[in-house]
């Protein structure tokens, strides 16, 4: 009788107390600084409560966020935040532990089961570090809670209940709307079962309906808006804006990253192995296996519909999200998964069975995932699979580490954004511009530093917004950063790579001459080749940190350029001007590579027989010595003459089996100081090369007879 005490006490203990295990480990863990991507700008939606209907507008979280930020006593608000999604994780595991509980009538297996979910990667992560899934985790979990303990009560309450946190649910997050196939499934059986009536029905809508008021009113706000906007009201109007509503609130642009229709069979076999390598990464233990006998133990009941449903209509959506984040967005099917695996758990520990006995030998691989995730930012550092799987991830380059960032969950010492922003606003001098975007510095900097904290605001931030980011507006972001130059402002830029490098590559094609005065050359060119050719302004690198290679761009005015000296200098290919041109082909500058002088070729290509193109160059002071011409050799080459204004000098045989360099030397000429003319002709085609008729002009180099 005692000992039977003694365990309802417990019992009874850890089902009001047991949150506090995962809320002590997530504020153990938990992130004290600011973060990258979306996570300062929901602090900034949360600051100035910025509700809408827009599909990126989590409006519960900024409800709660707002009144938690006013209550919490401790931290910065960021700080405020991240320890918020803490308790909504800390939540969401312990209703997945009531529920497992419920079910199974297991405390240990119940509590391991539930630990595993705490230490998943998704959850873990989420709660850490601020976002808004750790509140859809916790209405999940409530929800669910309902369901299975109306499979034990029957009681209707618990399903007025879970209707009425689903709603709350459908006020944060567009996924939670996806819930209606599990509740559809659920009605299907309460009808089939004869379990509720239609008055029963209605009532559970109405609270479904009660707790989505803060959505309601937004939608029919926003709505009236819009039709208002239009001056004069008809049937026409009105379904047009509700048309832009539904579209507004079920994604928008990001729409286009659902079903695309131009990836490859391969692309989607990656895409689909990728959702099973995440949702592996979250349980890679013994609970994985254990979630198939979980799933399968429940049949019969409305929990094992409800979630048959459930899962089928997360999984289409998030499987089918082509997004760097799907880690975030698949969440509530982890979840699910990770509870299942706690039930199978909780029905196999009571057996007397050797699966049994071999399952609690493997409960310690729940320890598995945590170690996994703090190794696999090292791993990256060296080549192979998750190298490999990082560099297609997230372009951060130069600024932060995707793998540091996004893998490990424990961020209770990381402080690289507040450094990064203390280094940033002390080395931009008064007014300076810089161009960056939401992926990098932006949004943190901006959206978080100076609009929340008001730090820095005469820092005037070009932004670019990755996912719609046109080449119109990266010709339009290229305009202001040449304005802010002609004005003697100082511009900065967070990188030469994409995003960035769209706005350079324009500015870059502006500022050229020749042949490289063209966007398509300046897209092409490899980062070194870019920066060492970049014209007009040289990009001069900006470090940030002494202890990490983190650094920025600035525009500074290129220098006159000095005489060329009389002993040798180049004149590149791509920088030779065209001035006439026989025969079919064209002529351009291409990039080629850092094997290429200043990273470019003057490429003439789909040429005829006996096709003639002179090239006009200048030589600066009168020069006597040797001209070398460094060609490129290809598949498709042709045999051509090299010729000096008009007279004939050698023949070159350009085929080579693969691209390759050839040094053709050109001996005792004089040119006198002025404009000159390179001839190249097309004479015939070795016999086996493709009969393009092509030809690369890499460089000219004149070497003195002095030298």
């Amino acid at each position: 009788m005692a000992s039977s005490n003694s365990q309802s006490a417990i019992n009874k203990i850890s089902s009001h107390f047991f949150w506090l295990v995962p809320l002590a480990f997530y504020w153990a863990t938990v992130c004290r600084h600011a973060g990258w991507v979306d996570s300062p700008m929901i602090v900034r939606q949360v600051n100035f409560l910025e509700t809408s209907v827009w599909v990126n507008s989590h409006n519960l979280f900024m409800v709660l966020g707002k009144l938690w930020m006013w209550v919490f006593p401790f931290g910065e608000p960021h700080l405020k935040l991240n320890m918020l999604c803490g308790v909504f994780a800390a939540i969401a595991v312990h209703f997945f532990f009531l529920s497992a509980f419920l079910i199974t009538n297991r405390l240990l297996p119940s509590i391991i089961g539930a630990l595993a979910i705490m230490v998943s990667h998704s959850l873990w992560w989420h709660a850490t570090i601020l976002e808004v899934y750790t509140l859809n985790a916790a209405l999940i979990s409530i929800v669910l809670f309902f369901v299975v303990r109306f499979d034990k009560r029957r009681s209707i309450r618990d399903v007025y209940a879970a209707c009425f946190f689903w709603g709350l649910g459908c006020n944060n997050h567009v996924l939670m709307g996806l819930f209606v196939v599990g509740f559809l499934g659920a009605l299907w059986w309460l009808v089939r079962h004869r379990s509720i009536t239609t008055s029963q029905i209605f009532t559970a809508v109405l609270f479904f309906l009660m707790a989505m008021q803060i959505y309601l009113f937004l939608f029919l706000k926003e709505l009236n808006t819009v039709v208002n906007s239009k001056g004069v009201f008809s049937y026409q109007v009105f379904w047009e804006a509700l048309r832009f509503q539904l579209d507004h609130m079920t994604g928008g642009h990001f729409k286009k990253a659902m079903f695309p229709e131009m990836l490859t069979w391969e692309q989607h076999l990656n895409w689909r192995l990728n959702y099973l390598m995440l949702l592996f990464l979250n349980f890679p233990s013994i609970i994985f296996p254990l979630a198939f006998l979980g799933f399968w133990r429940l049949r019969g009941t409305v929990t094992f519909v409800f979630l048959i449903g459930a899962l089928l209509a997360q999984i289409t959506w998030s499987a089918n999200y082509l997004i760097w984040d799907m880690f975030a967005f698949g969440m509530p099917v982890w979840l699910m998964f990770g509870f299942l695996g706690t039930v199978g758990l909780g029905f196999i520990w009571a057996e007397n069975s050797l699966r049994s006995t071999v399952v609690k030998f493997l409960i310690p691989t729940i320890l598995v995932g945590p170690y996994v995730y703090h190794m696999v930012p090292k791993w990256t550092k060296s080549p192979g699979f998750w190298s490999d799987y990082f560099n297609q991830f997230v372009q951060v380059d130069n600024y932060w580490d995707a793998p540091e960032f996004f893998v490990n969950p424990n961020k209770a010492n990381y402080d690289l954004v507040a450094r990064l922003a203390d280094s940033i606003f002390t080395k931009l001098p008064q007014g300076a511009y810089l161009v960056d975007s939401d992926g990098k510095g932006y949004y943190p900097f901006s959206l978080y530093y100076q609009q929340v904290l008001g730090k820095r605001p005469d820092i005037k931030f070009i932004s670019i917004f990755t996912p719609t980011f046109t080449a119109d507006e990266a010709a339009a972001a290229a305009k202001r950063v040449e304005l802010a130059l002609n004005q003697n402002i100082p511009v900065y830029v967070s990188s030469v790579t994409y995003p960035e490098r769209l706005v350079l590559n324009h500015l870059y094609a502006k500022w050229s001459q020749g042949s490289r005065a063209d966007l398509r050359y300046a897209e092409t060119l490899d980062k070194e080749s870019f920066i060492k050719t970049f014209p007009k302004y040289s990009l001069e690198k900006i470090s940030l940190l002494d202890d990490r290679d983190v650094y920025i761009y600035k525009l500074t005015k290129s220098g006159v350029a000095p005489q060329a000296p009389t002993d040798s200098y180049v004149i590149e290919g791509e920088g030779l001007i065209l001035k006439k041109h026989t025969g079919k082909g064209v002529c351009m500058a291409q990039s080629m590579g850092s094997k290429w002088s200043e990273g470019g070729q003057m490429l003439c290509i789909d040429l005829n027989p006996l096709s003639k193109v002179v090239f006009s160059f200048e030589v600066p002071v009168d020069f006597s010595g040797t001209i070398e011409v460094n060609l490129t050799k290809s598949y498709d080459f042709g045999q051509v003459g090299l010729g000096l204004n008009g007279v004939d000098l050698k023949t070159v045989d350009l085929y080579a089996p693969s691209i390759s360099h050839t040094k053709e030397i050109l001996p005792n000429i004089f040119l006198p100081a002025g404009k000159h003319e390179l001839v190249v002709t097309i004479v015939g085609s070795n016999k086996d090369a493709q009969p393009r008729y092509g030809f690369g002009v890499d460089s000219i180099n004149f070497v003195s007879a002095n030298k």
